[in-house]
């Protein structure tokens, strides 16, 4: 099975507090999601004492709560909640997370804001920030492409609910409702623990790029104008062809997803070949930024090509992530003053991922893969 788990419905890249919370919440002992097939191992020593503690804390605390499915009325409450982690209140990336998947949670209880208890009155954390129970305790989003990926991203767990127990209670609500041959998923070294013990493995490295390109200088066009390789920008009737191309890289059909993301893109260009594109990328506004992804392409003359189509009609900055072995890509990215931020580890659970991932530049979000 696959299943792929994303920060912050994988749009911040800096989702270390809210992996830590998840990480710190991961209860006791030994833990079997029937339907995903994941069994979690049981804690030893001290991860065993701290097992029995957070045990104990979630019956009296974060363990009444029951999970439920949210509703995309709940949106504004997941931002309130990743903003309470310190992660930006992505609407976009959330939105998609609602529009072609699930996304479970827990309401927090009539103790306190549901925040993290700095009570700045910015509604961080699922609560109102003044007081009054309301928003969410936790939550986490599942995108199951058919029965062979699943993705897990948007996982938080409001800071006052850490060590309680939630985080390994929303990951293994999540993976017995969302079952496939590969689970996919991407953390951050606080996160990554947490993963572990369900039994995922570290398969990669994803790097996020980011800053506001600066104009290529002409020996840096050079080579892309030698291989000819220009982009252009599509149009609804190259969407059957960029699914048809996506489905062969990813290994699943993902068109749902990518009719919504041509829905709301700022751009969505491809490179042309003899039989259909070669490559497509797509770019999407988000908080302060554009968002690149995802970028397929049949090699890396053809990911630049793409990006730098992007780059070139983009005003402001720009994010994406790449795996750390692009290195053509990496250069790009540095060449047009572009720095490597965060990076996190890829994740998965069960088979092999499918399709042909070496033409997968960059995911969609760190949710959605």
């Amino acid at each position: 099975m696959t299943v792929v788990a994303g920060t912050a419905a994988g749009e911040s890249g800096t989702g270390g507090a809210a992996d830590a919370g998840a990480a710190a919440a991961t209860g006791a002992a030994d833990v079997t999601c029937a339907a995903a097939g994941v069994r979690v191992a049981g804690a030893t020593g001290a991860a065993a004492g701290a097992g029995a503690r957070a045990a104990a804390a979630a019956r009296g605390g974060a363990g009444r709560l029951p999970v439920r499915r949210l509703g995309r009325e709940e949106l504004a409450d997941c931002l309130r909640l990743a903003r309470g982690r310190g992660w930006p209140a992505e609407l976009r990336a959330w939105d998609l997370l609602f529009a072609t998947g699930a996304v479970y949670g827990t309401a927090a209880d009539d103790r306190g804001s549901g925040g993290n208890g700095n009570g700045n009155g910015n509604g961080s954390g699922g609560g109102s920030g003044s007081g009054g129970g309301r928003g969410l305790a936790g939550a986490v989003g599942v995108v199951r492409y058919g029965s062979a990926v699943t993705t897990i991203g948007g996982m938080l767990v409001a800071e006052r609910y850490a060590g309680q127990g939630l985080g390994t209670r929303l990951l293994r609500h999540a993976l017995d409702r969302a079952p496939a041959d590969t689970l996919w998923l991407t953390a951050t070294g606080q996160g990554r623990p947490l993963y572990e013990r369900f039994g995922f493995r570290d398969i990669g490295t994803l790097v996020r790029c980011s800053g506001t390109p600066r104009p290529p200088a002409s020996s840096r066009t050079s080579r892309t104008s030698r291989t000819g390789e220009a982009s252009r920008a599509a149009g609804p009737a190259d969407l059957p062809g960029i699914a048809a191309l996506d489905g062969e890289v990813f290994g699943a059909d993902r068109s749902v997803l990518l009719r919504h993301l041509a829905a709301v893109a700022a751009q969505v260009r491809v490179v042309d070949g003899p039989r259909g594109p070669r490559g497509y990328a797509m770019a999407w506004d988000a908080v302060g930024t554009t968002a690149i992804g995802p970028v397929v392409a049949d090699g890396p003359d053809t990911a630049v090509a793409l990006l730098a189509g992007l780059a070139a009609r983009i005003e402001g900055p720009v994010r994406f992530d790449v795996g750390a072995d692009r290195g053509e890509v990496l250069a790009w990215a540095r060449d047009r003053g572009l720095g490597r931020a965060v990076s996190t580890t890829v994740m998965v659970h069960g088979r092999p991922l499918p399709g042909d991932r070496s033409r997968l530049f960059t995911p969609a979000t760190g949710a959605l893969g």
